[in-house]
C-alpha cells in the first residue's frame, strides 16, 4: 500500500459516521490508545512473559476486560501497518510461543 492509498482510506474512514463504539475482544498492539487509569489498574504489558512481538496486547486486553474496561474500535480513523515485517523469519515462532503463553 502506498502513502497516498493509506491517506485515501483515512479520508474515507473520516467521512463515515460511527456514532457508537464497537466493542472488540482485543486491540492491536501497534495501534492502541490506553487510558492512564486503565494502565494503572491493569498494570503494564507483560514483557517478561511475552517478550517482543506477539501476545502481550491480547493478555493486557483480557486483564483490562476482567477489571471492567472495554476495548473499542475508533471507527473513523485508518492506520496503516505493514504486518509481519518487524520480526522477519522469527515471526511464526514468536506468534506460536505467544499463543501457547496465552493459552496457559
Amino acid at each position: 500500500m502506498t502513502i497516498k492509498q493509506a491517506q485515501q482510506f483515512h479520508e474515507l474512514a473520516q467521512s463515515l459516521s460511527f456514532d457508537s463504539a464497537i466493542e472488540l475482544p482485543t486491540a492491536v498492539g501497534f495501534c492502541m490508545l490506553i487510558r492512564r487509569q486503565c494502565l494503572r489498574s491493569t498494570g503494564a504489558l507483560d514483557e517478561a512473559a511475552f517478550g517482543p512481538g506477539y501476545g502481550e496486547e491480547n493478555d493486557f486486553c483480557m486483564r483490562a476486560a476482567n477489571l471492567g474496561w472495554k476495548n473499542v474500535l475508533c471507527g473513523n480513523c485508518f492506520v496503516y501497518h505493514q504486518g509481519s515485517v518487524s520480526f522477519g523469519e522469527s515471526q511464526k515462532q514468536l506468534a506460536k510461543k505467544a499463543l501457547e503463553t496465552l493459552n496457559r
